[in-house]
């Protein structure tokens, strides 16, 4: 999506394939880590699944090999069916590709 202070545009992928997806999203600051479980079908847009969890870095740098298993650690703990299971679950709808995008 392109959002601008008047403008809102959805961009609609390509690929056949992409008209069907699951989009997690997923921001860690150092205190909090936010996602969101879109939904995309053609356009349509429905959001799944939206959370916080604290932060639990055991390293004072965002480079160690530490703060990555941390972070792999706890986006398992909550988002593992979201990010694995393409035939739907209870929660999440079935799809044809899942997508992570890290900000």
């Amino acid at each position: 999506m392109l959002c601008g202070a008047t403008k809102y545009r959805q961009l609609v992928p390509s690929n056949v394939s992409l008209h069907n997806n699951r989009t997690v999203v997923i921001t860690v600051c150092r205190d909090y880590t936010y996602w969101a479980v879109i939904h995309c079908t053609w356009n349509t847009f429905e959001l799944e699944d939206i959370g916080f969890d604290f932060t639990m870095l055991n390293s004072a740098h965002f480079k160690s090999q530490q703060t990555v298993a941390d972070i792999k650690r706890t986006l398992l703990l909550h988002l593992q069916a979201a990010m694995t299971d393409q035939a739907g679950t209870g929660l999440y709808r079935p799809v044809d590709i899942v997508q992570l995008v890290n900000k």
